[in-house]
């Protein structure tokens, strides 16, 4: 080759803006450009012959071959604090020679790995949330707007299964997979979803005929489904089997009041459990969802601090859903008669550390300062999936109602027989009215709003667990001074500790 025509290409390649390199079939470098050598951390003229590879991850010396095959190939690089992984594209010349593009997908490569986590997370959410409808023998449905089931538990689905011989799918019309026998015609289920879907809840309690003529006892709940803007997306079904208690209630006039007051605990239990799931648990799966659809649906590349901030983001909507779905386990669990419940020495520092990790972030967005001056020997005797639900829940509601730059206090105060936890806001106050209603069940269901009323259950549900661990707890309050919660627990005895 002419002297200065190779000098004026060497110059040429040499100002591209991306990296390139020639190599012989053998793997060794005629030449290669100066962003080529910046990218795989490289002195100029140090890629020349095999030196090319000197940083290459051995895991991927194996794949320089496929270049000399005309496919394209990602290679890692791996350098003092730097990582990269770059796509060589290769060019066939002439006589073994090869021409190769080299371009940088380091960042392209950490937002999918990045999406990846984010999709290990639902699935994890997903596989959690399925074990609560599992774990209740009650009848459970979700259906959208038109009818269609898009979820159901292992109850309803052999309940399905046994009358009619066929498994649920997801994308069945409601009202055609439960209808047949008598008191389940076709028309009356249709009525019902259309009641329920116009944003009415439904409750009664039905005898239903089965094709060998008995009749199974049930007690029948449906509740709407509301969106963050209030617009009706679906519905919750419920129908729990009370047919032996009913049978009970027709042997004896004395026990009917017994077993009339056991299935309106029931019927409290689902009311509760509908509403947190109908609630509660939309918010955090629509933000994951709108945030996943962003990434998908985009054809920008998003900058790798935007990317960490979406991430970050996702990732502590993640943990919150999956903290309070594992709390909603073990407390729809507890209510089991095999349930049996294991209390163990809880230090409660530690307990307030972990409750209030789900919310610094939202904390440090609004300037409110958490001061944790619980004592660092006071321990309790409780559950510790039940007390970290009950104190994210308290601290959670702190930090809603909380003006910006104020102060969440939490103290522990030691008396002969329990310890005495505190949570207290500067918040707008409640005032004597809504104090008196504030863990009352038939308070929260008859409110019309889902959004007050989803996040009231799980004040009655933290009441429900701290009965439970033969605690109490109560909140004092006025309005425009701050609220405080109280938590009383059994003390660790001196033989325990």
């Amino acid at each position: 080759m002419d002297p200065s025509f190779k000098s004026a290409f060497h110059d040429m390649i040499g100002s591209l803006p991306v990296g390139m390199i020639f190599l012989k079939k053998s793997g060794s470098c005629l030449y290669a450009n100066h962003f080529f050598e910046e990218l795989v951390g490289l002195e100029q003229g140090e890629s020349t012959d095999r030196g090319w590879l000197s940083h290459l991850r051995a895991t991927d010396q194996s794949k320089v071959n496929l270049l000399f095959q005309g496919s394209a190939v990602d290679l890692r690089f791996e350098y003092p604090q730097k990582k990269r992984l770059l796509r060589f594209t290769p060019t066939s010349l002439k006589d073994g020679l090869y021409g190769c593009t080299v371009t940088d997908i380091t960042d392209t490569q950490a937002q999918l790995d990045e999406r990846r986590s984010l999709k290990e997370d639902a699935g994890r959410q997903k596989k959690l949330m399925q074990e609560i409808l599992d774990s209740t023998e009650a009848i459970l449905y979700s259906v959208d707007q038109y009818g269609k089931v898009t979820a159901f538990n292992k109850a309803a689905n052999q309940a399905v299964q046994l009358r009619k011989g066929v498994p649920i799918r997801l994308g069945d019309f409601w009202p055609d997979i439960v209808s047949g026998e008598s008191g389940l015609e076709r028309d009356k289920m249709l009525q019902l979803l259309e009641l329920v879907l116009s944003g009415q809840s439904y409750k009664t309690i039905k005898d239903i005929s089965v094709s060998n003529g008995e009749k199974i006892t049930y007690s029948v709940q449906a509740s709407p489904m509301f969106d963050e803007g209030g617009k009706i997306i679906g519905a919750v079904l419920c129908a729990h089997n009370i047919t032996v208690l009913t049978q009970l209630q027709r042997e004896s006039a004395e026990k009917t009041l017994m077993r009339a007051r056991e299935l309106e605990s029931w019927n409290h239990f689902y009311d509760m459990l509908i509403a947190v799931l109908a609630h509660d648990l939309r918010h955090p799966l629509s933000v994951i969802v709108l945030n996943a659809d962003v990434f998908a649906h985009t054809n920008k590349l998003f900058s790798e601090d935007r990317v960490k901030e979406l991430m970050n983001r996702l990732r502590n909507t993640c943990s919150k859903s999956i903290d309070l779905l594992q709390g909603l386990l073990c407390w729809v669990k507890s209510k089991k008669e095999a349930f049996s419940y294991q209390s163990e020495p809880l230090n409660l520092v530690r307990i307030i550390q972990e409750a209030n990790g789900l919310f610094v972030e939202d904390q440090e967005k609004k300037g409110i300062s958490l001061k944790n001056e619980v004592a660092s020997e006071h321990i309790v005797e409780a559950h510790e999936q039940m007390m970290l639900f009950i104190c994210r829940n308290l601290i959670n509601n702190a930090t809603k109602y909380a003006p910006v730059n104020s102060l969440i206090s939490v103290r522990s105060v030691l008396s002969t027989k329990e310890i005495t936890l505190t949570i207290r806001d500067e918040g707008p106050g409640m005032s004597s009215d809504q104090l008196s209603g504030l863990f009352s069940i038939k308070e929260h269901i008859k409110t019309a709003d889902p959004g007050i009323k989803g996040a009231g259950m799980a004040l009655v549900i933290a009441h429900d667990m701290v009965a439970q661990m033969n605690g109490r707890i109560w909140a004092e309050s006025e309005p425009g001074k701050g609220t405080s919660f109280y938590v009383a627990l059994p003390v660790l005895s001196p033989d325990q500790a």
